[in-house]
């Protein structure tokens, strides 16, 4: 699971903001979001609580915070990137005395989450299930998937800037899995398995599986690797599923990851592989492969690298996903070497 909780932080700069002379543009020690704040109202060393993109707040908070009213969602209680007078805003902050009441040797992210009853907006996932099937617990190893922000993990970004990267399009769309374990196909979403039901129409995650030919393809992989556990990771896109913002007019599967005896395959393998099954087109739009993030970035900060128009269709995309050519661990991340970064233009707009 990716993180999220309500962390003490410390403000590290304090700019003017280019559009506002009452208000300043905020960063922290350590993070890569940026967010406005009141002039005279902080200073750089001040400790603060951040509260971070999607976080739901109760509504004693919104009062304490002074944003009744203020924010995104029908309560008018959810954190969402915004644009302020022209300038980006990621986030909140607030007094550390609004922690007063919890044990300071409890001053724990999850702790002070739960302390001030702060929930993760979690969109509901427009999924039409126009036909029947039993949604069952994920199979053994196949775990509920996500990738880290950068802007959250710097160090990780600084392990990537030196060395050959895939950098790909992060698309907008709905978590699609196959797995094959001991021999038995399993198509997945995010959270569940699709079991399908005796004498009941197939549900479409299982329909596109079978018409794009990708649990022949998924045979075919295990074939070739010889392995006993394998997993395709990817987006399902198209009509009905989230604001299908590529317009589609047919649902299709795009392809970012595969997990190979529970380990992933490194993204040159993972390419060549389906190169010569000839079904490259199954995978994410590749921005980049083989040269240096620094090289890619060209002086650029990555949130802005982020921004840009999508590979499927003329709209912006959502953002960017990079790792290195070669899989390796990363200690900052406590696992894989991977990030992303959405576009602040992206979450910005509506």
């Amino acid at each position: 699971m990716s993180f999220f909780a309500v962390t003490v932080e410390e403000i590290a700069e304090l700019r003017p903001h280019t559009n506002a002379d009452r208000l300043l543009v905020a960063s922290l020690k350590g993070l890569g979001f940026q967010f406005i704040v009141g002039k005279d109202m902080w200073k750089v060393g001040d400790r603060c609580l951040y509260f971070p993109l999607d976080a739901i707040l109760p509504p004693d908070l919104l009062l304490a915070l002074g944003v009744e009213g203020r924010l995104a969602g029908a309560k008018k209680n959810r954190i969402k990137t915004i644009k302020l007078r022209g300038e980006i805003s990621q986030g909140l902050i607030g007094p550390l005395s609004l922690i007063d009441g919890l044990n300071p040797a409890e001053h724990t992210p999850e702790a002070i989450t739960k302390f001030l009853g702060i929930e993760k907006y979690e969109p509901e996932i427009n999924l039409p299930i126009a036909r029947d099937v039993r949604l069952v617990d994920l199979p053994e190893g196949v775990g509920i998937y996500d990738i880290e922000n950068c802007e959250r993990y710097p160090d990780a970004l600084l392990a990537l800037l030196d060395q050959p990267v895939l950098i790909t399009e992060k698309v907008e769309g709905s978590h699609f899995a196959i797995a094959s374990i001991a021999g038995k196909i399993w198509v997945c979403q995010r959270r569940f398995a699709l079991e399908p039901l005796p004498d009941k129409p197939l549900h479409f995650f299982w329909e596109i599986a079978q018409q794009e030919g990708l649990i022949d393809l998924a045979k075919a992989f295990v074939a070739e690797l010889g392995c006993n556990h394998l997993i395709l990771r990817g987006e399902i896109l198209g009509p009905n599923i989230q604001s299908n913002i590529y317009y589609l007019s047919a649902r299709k599967v795009l392809f970012f990851d595969l997990q190979v005896e529970q380990r992933y395959l490194d993204a040159e393998k993972m390419i060549g592989l389906f190169e010569r099954h000839g079904r490259q087109d199954l995978l994410v739009p590749i921005l980049a492969n083989g040269p240096t993030l620094a090289e890619w970035l060209d002086g650029r900060p990555i949130n802005q690298a982020a921004n840009g128009e999508s590979k499927l269709h003329k709209t912006l995309r959502e953002g960017i996903v990079v790792q290195p050519i070669k899989g390796q661990f990363n200690a900052d991340l406590g696992g894989r070497l991977i990030i992303k970064q959405i576009s602040p233009e992206y979450l910005a707009q509506g």
